[in-house]
């Protein structure tokens, strides 16, 4: 499956609406607390908010993509709630063309500003949102969502990175185009924040804090460690976000 035969247009029909429900289960398990139902997906796309999806050749879906769309900081903006990919269509760019095809819909809005969060230990996310999308990091938000029953969250407190992707910026407008945000340069001289007991961080102009390849991964093979990266990301995030807010 490549992604040039999948379509991505908004959900329509009652079986599309209803089609999303095993697919969250299918990404954050069977007994996940968050799920949306059928019918507020139905009514976000009425009234201004973004229930799409991908689809196959044969009408199959593939992926989703949710969110609403209202006030925030005293301008019309959208927070991108939920994206789900099927197992079996990742690793083709389908959640990339999900953003894409959000992002093409808000603009056609005059909505020009999105919110999200993501798990900042998840690197395949990661990548996404900043080498791919173009994020730029607002705030970060220690267990965020707290306990919702998925297996994908389970073991760690859900701390998240909100971003904002300001839609039709020129940083934006380049990454899209295919530029990159950061150069062999900018990684040369950094520092590099690495997994330590030390509660002390460098102090450098350009920092990089290391995060796991798979914590997923780390976490099937030992929670505590796991658990380790989570406060040590979390302690790093803090340190340097208060860092750069000080005059």
């Amino acid at each position: 499956m490549t992604n040039k035969s999948i379509e991505y247009r908004l959900l329509d029909t009652l079986e599309e609406y209803q089609a999303c429900i095993p697919l969250q289960r299918a990404t954050w398990g069977e007994d996940f607390s968050e799920v949306i139902p059928a019918a507020m997906l139905k009514i976000a796309n009425e009234m201004g908010g973004i229930a799409g999806g991908a689809f196959t050749e044969d009408n199959q879906p593939a992926g989703f993509i949710f969110g609403v769309t209202g006030i925030r900081h005293g301008k019309l903006a959208h927070w991108s709630d939920m994206l789900a990919v099927y197992n079996k269509f990742r690793g083709c760019g389908i959640g990339q063309q999900l953003k894409r095809f959000q992002r093409d819909q808000l603009l056609e809005r005059d909505v020009k500003t999105m919110y999200w969060t993501y798990d900042p230990l998840e690197a395949p996310n990661a990548n996404l949102n900043w080498n791919h999308l173009g994020v730029k990091l607002e705030q970060y938000i220690p267990n965020m969502y707290g306990d919702t029953v998925s297996p994908m969250h389970s073991g760690l407190p859900t701390d998240r990175m909100l971003v904002e992707w300001c839609l039709d910026s020129d940083h934006v407008l380049d990454i899209l185009a295919g530029e990159r945000p950061y150069t062999e340069d900018d990684f040369a001289l950094a520092t590099v924040v690495e997994l330590s007991d030390d509660t002390s961080f460098p102090e450098s102009d350009r920092i990089l804090i290391e995060i796991p390849k798979n914590i997923q991964q780390v976490k099937e093979d030992t929670v505590e460690l796991a658990m380790q990266w989570r406060i040590h990301i979390r302690n790093a995030f803090q340190h340097y976000l208060v860092r750069n807010m000080q005059p």
